[in-house]
C-alpha cells in the first residue's frame, strides 16, 4: 500500500470530532476543553432583569394604518413606528403567533420563506400571525419592546395566548418579551444569539421549543444547547443539518414548527 505523503481527516472521524464540539458537555472529554475556552459562550451574558419589565413596556402603541391588501398594519408610539405583516386567522382566532427576523430589520424569514409559509397554513386552523419588522434591530432594548407591542397588539384583536418565535438576532428578544407578556405561552428560539437571552430561565410554564442548525458558524448550536439548558418547564430542542438560515432543511423546519404550534390547539 502506497502512502500518499499527506494526511486526510476521514468524514467519520470529522463527523465525531464535530459531534464532540456540539455536545461538549455530554463528552469525557469536557474537563480537557475547558481550559481551552471551549465553554466561553457560558453562562449567558446577564443583560435583562425585572427592570426591563416597565422600561420595555409599551403602553402607549397604537394602530394607525392598516392595509387590507398587502396585511400591513402600522403601530405608532413613542419610540416611533413598528411594522407588522399580519395574517389572519378568521373572526375568532384562538391562538396568536409573532414571527420576527433577524439584523436586518426587514420583513426577513429564515428556512427558505418559513414565516410567510407558516402564516398562510395557520389561518386556516384559526391561528393569527403576526411578522413583526424590528425598528433597529442593533439595539436590543428596541426589539424586547417590539416584540411586546406585537403580543399587545394581538391582546387587542382579541388573543389571549401567543407564542413567540424569533431567529438569529430575533430569538432573544423574544424570550425577553415572554418574560414579561402574561399571555405568551410558549416560545420558539431559533439559531438565536446568547446576549439578552438570560430570561430563559425565568418562563415558568411556557413550553419552549430551541431550533439550531449543527453547520451554524454565524450562531453556533453550542448557544443554541446553552440556552435550551437554562430553561425550565417543559422544553425541546430540535438539531437539523443546515448552516445560519436552515436554507438546506427548510422543509423539515417548517414541519417541526407547524406541529409544535399546532399542538397548542389540543
Amino acid at each position: 500500500m502506497k502512502a500518499s505523503g499527506r494526511w486526510r481527516l476521514k468524514p467519520a472521524w470529522a463527523l465525531l470530532i464535530f459531534g464532540l464540539a456540539v455536545f461538549y458537555d455530554l463528552n469525557p472529554m469536557y474537563p480537557f476543553l475547558l481550559p481551552f475556552g471551549v465553554n466561553a459562550h457560558l453562562p449567558i451574558p446577564k443583560v435583562v432583569d425585572a427592570s426591563w419589565a416597565k422600561s420595555s413596556q409599551p403602553s402607549d402603541v397604537k394602530v394607525v394604518r392598516v392595509d387590507l391588501v398587502t396585511g400591513q398594519v402600522t403601530l405608532s408610539g413613542a419610540r416611533g413606528l413598528i411594522e407588522l405583516k399580519t395574517y389572519s386567522g378568521g373572526r375568532r382566532p384562538t391562538l396568536g403567533v409573532v414571527v420576527a427576523g433577524g439584523v436586518a430589520g426587514t420583513f426577513d424569514s429564515p428556512a427558505c420563506g418559513l414565516y410567510d409559509k407558516l402564516g398562510n397554513s395557520l389561518s386556516t386552523d384559526r391561528i393569527m400571525t403576526v411578522h413583526l419588522c424590528f425598528r433597529k434591530p442593533q439595539e436590543f432594548a428596541e426589539t424586547v419592546y417590539d416584540a411586546r407591542a406585537a403580543v399587545q397588539y394581538l391582546k387587542s384583536m382579541g388573543v389571549e395566548r401567543v407564542i413567540l418565535v424569533g431567529h438569529s438576532l430575533g430569538g432573544a428578544p423574544i424570550i425577553s418579551a415572554a418574560a414579561f407578556e402574561p399571555n405568551v405561552i410558549g416560545v420558539v428560539p431559533i439559531s438565536s444569539q446568547p446576549y439578552g437571552a438570560n430570561p430563559i430561565s425565568d418562563l415558568g410554564s411556557k413550553k419552549i421549543l430551541v431550533m439550531t442548525g449543527l453547520l451554524d458558524v454565524v450562531e453556533p448550536p453550542a448557544w443554541s444547547r446553552a440556552i435550551f439548558k437554562e430553561a425550565v418547564g417543559e422544553r425541546d430542542i430540535a438539531y437539523f443539518p443546515g448552516s445560519h438560515n436552515l436554507d438546506e432543511c427548510a422543509d423539515g423546519v417548517y414541519e417541526r414548527l407547524r406541529s409544535w404550534i399546532l399542538s397548542f390547539l389540543g
